[in-house]
């Protein structure tokens, strides 16, 4: 499947939804909430059933198009790379028998991330449908700009959290159902690549300027190591995408943020400037997230800070693979802690904070290899339509595609990204549509 970001001459999103079914636009507002709600959506359960919403709708999803669709099981046996998911899954079932007795619930939790893998394939049926691949196309840009709104609410976040329900987490929790933020800035970022990366930045669209406040609340007010490490590949990808054309227009984007800052610091504002004057902060934040910096700036960030902590953790359950073949060949299996590090609500940290090496750990070589390949084809699946793309408006569309995937993907490296719902499954949902058909041509605009 090949195609752009809309045109004022196709369908509007309302006509689309007119077009689809109430299965097919239950799965589409699912990924919308989840992508803007996170953990408000991803712990919602059925009524009077402790079945969670996102995973039963994706599982009765795929039961029904596999057995009323004729053409289900081809589409996926066309799309060969994807078959080494079967290994990966039939691993992860092994490791959830042989550990549920032991761990109970949390050992089909630390199994999500494979499981939510299986919407790949209700992508690729939806990526079959000309309405439904038109209609990702106005619902993707759409939900990034109601990203970018929701993060303007941050500054906020105290007084909005007393107004929002609870939801019950698998330790019995309550959590805010209403303004976590927790993939927030990833959508604020993604929104202002959506218009760095355009051929040419339309600075006279409010979506633009709603772009340059959100990203400047992400990286000002929310302040978090891996949102800065995904604006630099973002700014490396603009600098090097627009390499042949750069400007003094060309680097206004880059300039309106700190200008911003600028402005806003000589308002005197006190709920805002208090944080926006501690650039210091920002730096030290940043760089204790490196091993080479990070003792320099532990004191104020924990001993265990940064990539200290995290290589800690990594090596030791590293360790525990390594001392037998079965378990480098296995893995140790679903619902077992990874780390023995306790968390401020007194709970084990479960994850390694590397959704990649989670899998090895878990699923050993036999699931590790099946993921990574299937990783591999995907990128290179949106590569190729990229760099053979006919026009420099499509261009654009998949480099802005390719850059959500890339900054999921890198986020995942540093933190348990994939391990929730409301990331992994927009992340391979998204992915099925755009790799379901190689054989169509880019649209001109």
């Amino acid at each position: 499947m090949n195609y752009k970001f809309s045109t004022k001459k196709e369908l509007n999103i309302f006509q689309l939804i007119c077009n689809i079914g109430f299965l097919e636009l239950s799965i589409y507002l699912l990924v919308f909430l989840l992508l803007i709600l996170n953990d408000g959506i991803s712990l919602s359960k059925f009524p009077l059933t402790s079945l969670p919403i996102g995973e039963s709708l994706i599982g009765i999803s795929f039961f029904i198009y596999f057995l009323t669709d004729k053409t289900f099981l081809k589409q996926i046996r066309e799309n060969k790379y994807l078959l080494p998911y079967i290994i990966l899954l039939l691993s992860t079932l092994i490791g959830v028998i042989l550990n549920i007795n032991n761990y109970g619930i949390f050992t089909l939790r630390s199994a999500t991330h494979v499981f939510d893998m299986s919407i790949l394939f209700i992508g690729i049926k939806f990526g079959k449908s000309a309405n439904l691949r038109k209609l990702f196309f106005k619902i993707f840009p759409l939900t990034l700009f109601v990203g970018s709104i929701y993060m303007l609410t941050f500054p906020f976040k105290d007084i909005l959290l007393g107004l929002s329900p609870n939801v019950v987490n698998l330790r019995g929790e309550l959590v805010p159902a209403l303004f976590n933020y927790a993939n927030t800035p990833v959508l604020s970022i993604n929104f202002f690549a959506y218009y760095l990366l355009k051929p040419k930045i339309p600075y006279k669209s409010i979506g633009f300027w709603i772009a340059i406040f959100s990203i400047f609340i992400t990286i000002f007010l929310y302040s978090k190591r891996l949102h800065y490490l995904l604006l630099i590949i973002l700014l490396l990808i603009y600098l090097i995408n627009n390499r042949q054309s750069l400007n003094l227009k060309s680097y206004l984007p880059l300039i309106l943020i700190p200008f911003i800052f600028y402005i806003l610091i000589s308002l005197d504002l006190n709920f805002i400037s208090n944080i926006l004057n501690n650039f210091d902060f920002i730096k030290k934040n940043f760089l204790s997230g490196f091993k080479f910096f990070d003792g320099k700036y532990s004191y104020e960030f924990g001993n265990y800070s940064g990539a200290n902590l995290r290589l800690l953790w990594w090596l030791s359950a590293l360790q525990k693979v390594f001392e037998s073949p079965f378990n480098i060949i296995f893995g140790l299996g679903q619902g077992i802690t990874l780390t023995d590090f306790i968390n401020r609500s007194g709970n084990f940290v479960s994850e390694l904070h590397n959704s990649y090496l989670s899998i090895f750990i878990r699923n050993g070589l036999l699931g590790f290899i099946p993921f990574i390949y299937i990783k591999w084809n995907l990128f290179k699946s949106l590569w190729r339509r990229y760099v053979f793309s006919n026009n420099k408006y499509i261009s654009s569309s998949n480099l802005t595609l390719l850059f959500f995937f890339t900054s999921i993907s890198a986020f995942s490296f540093f933190q348990p990204a994939l391990e929730k719902p409301y990331f992994a499954i927009p992340y391979y949902f998204f992915w099925g549509i755009l790799v379901s058909d190689r054989k169509l041509k880019f649209n001109s605009k």
